[in-house]
């Protein structure tokens, strides 16, 4: 675990890390299920979490063709998915 992330805009729930900072948190309480809206089109990337936009890049620099992936916070974490939905634009 890093601690050195917590709290960092880059890594809060709904950024686009590394690449665009949330501007607020939007998550819920933990054991409740958050939903999110994410939009790649092209270089541009919108994060909309349980219903607030909550990071928007818009032309980044990264890959237009690859992998989706979804990750826990750190070694130890629990995470869940479901309902998991990809819709081509």
């Amino acid at each position: 675990m890093n601690p050195s992330i917590f709290g960092d805009p880059l890594h809060v729930t709904g950024s686009a890390y590394k690449l665009a900072p949330a501007t607020k948190v939007a998550s819920r309480p933990l054991g409740q299920w958050n939903a999110y809206e994410i939009q790649a089109k092209g270089n541009d990337i919108t994060v909309i979490l349980n219903g607030q936009l909550v990071s928007s890049l818009k032309n980044g620099n990264r890959p237009t063709q690859g992998y989706i992936g979804l990750q826990n916070h750190h070694v130890g974490s629990r995470v869940q998915f479901r309902n998991i939905r990809i819709q081509p634009l």
